[in-house]
């Protein structure tokens, strides 16, 4: 299924909100992706921040993808340290008619332990690396939305990231730069937004980014694929010009 399930040889997470209200990491929110392919609507993820005792916030959810006439659920989690925006955990269940599918990374330092329950098979093992500051997915596109919240826009220039990829369950380098503005439409107006290219191994990734750090599109060129924050209505920075 080459849509979100192969979006990124290594892909995707996320700040996330629901119309105006932000998603942070320290604040409560939900927040609603519409994806679509080739301009063809495909599937939703919807998630949501919570921060518990301790400076821990989890993010999780679920994703509906419908692609060829299957449709395939997906409900990933990830917890990461308030304070760094560090991950220390991740996992996602995958439904497929009755085939449910796990993994879970357990991220410590340099070292993260991965493990993989998949068509009635498990597999588990530890990877040394470099301590993660992203963890991307080939199925949840929201994941790179954490990349507006590390990027130093004040600093600018290309910007590295390592990068825990659940395709494989390895670590490489992204590379963040801002490379102009871009324009972000829908029934509400138009609004032109900053634009933060990431450079992953196989593919780059667009996000728009306004001046609250909201992702209102998240577009990958090459696979024909969208993310698009649903209810977006801009914010008092933003240029914003009504249809």
């Amino acid at each position: 299924m080459r849509s979100v399930m192969n979006v990124v040889a290594v892909l995707a997470l996320s700040t996330w909100m629901l119309g105006a209200v932000e998603s942070r990491a320290g604040v409560t929110g939900t927040t609603t992706y519409e994806i679509f392919q080739n301009g063809s609507r495909v599937g939703s993820e919807r998630l949501t921040w919570t921060e518990a005792d301790g400076g821990q916030v989890t993010l999780e959810g679920e994703c509906v993808l419908e692609v060829g006439g299957v449709s395939t659920t997906l409900r990933p989690s990830l917890t990461i340290d308030a304070a760094t925006l560090s991950p220390t955990r991740y996992a996602r269940e995958t439904e497929l008619g009755d085939r449910l599918d796990q993994l879970e990374a357990l991220f410590d330092g340099g070292k993260a332990v991965y493990s993989v329950k998949e068509n009635g098979s498990s597999s588990k093992r530890s990877i040394k690396m470099k301590p993660a500051e992203l963890v991307v997915d080939s199925h949840v596109m929201s994941l790179l939305t954490l990349v507006a919240d590390r990027y130093d826009f004040e600093k600018g220039g290309e910007q590295d990231l390592t990068v825990f990829d659940t395709e494989g369950g390895k670590a490489h380098s992204a590379h963040a730069m801002i490379r102009g503005m871009g324009t972000f439409e829908n029934a509400a107006g138009s609004w032109r937004l900053k634009r933060l290219t990431v450079k992953l191994e196989n593919v780059s990734v667009d996000l728009l980014v306004d001046d609250a750090g909201r992702v209102p599109l998240i577009s990958v060129p090459l696979l024909n694929m969208e993310a698009r924050l649903a209810n977006y209505a801009g914010n008092n920075k933003a240029e914003a010009g009504g249809k």
